[in-house]
C-alpha cells in the first residue's frame, strides 16, 4: 500500500487516499493501467502508455505535464500496478 502524496492523478486519486498495489507485473498488460513507480529515488503514481522502448507517464490532472522515459532506464523502476484505493473522508 503507498499512500498518494501529490495532487497529479486528481480526481482519480486525492491526496490522503491509500492504494493497493499488485506487485506481480505482466509488463504485456501494463498499458492503459495505474502504477506506482521509483523514478530518481521518487516514488510517483502516474497512468502508463507504453510506445516501443518509450514509457508514457501521464497524470489525470491536466495542471501535470506528462513524461516520457526509456523503458530501461536504470534509475525507472515500477514497483506494481494499482488495484483499490482507500479514500480519505
Amino acid at each position: 500500500m503507498f499512500c498518494v502524496s501529490t495532487s497529479a492523478m486528481v480526481p482519480r486519486l486525492n491526496p490522503g487516499d491509500v492504494v493497493l498495489v499488485d506487485k506481480e507485473i505482466d509488463k504485456k498488460h501494463l498499458n492503459g493501467k495505474i502504477i506506482v513507480f521509483k523514478f530518481k529515488s521518487k516514488i510517483n503514481i502516474r497512468r502508463i502508455f507504453i510506445k516501443g522502448n518509450k514509457i508514457i507517464l501521464k497524470p489525470e490532472n491536466p495542471s501535470y505535464q506528462s513524461g516520457i522515459i526509456d523503458f530501461n532506464k536504470k534509475d525507472f523502476l515500477i514497483l506494481g500496478t494499482v488495484e483499490g484505493v482507500f479514500m480519505s473522508l
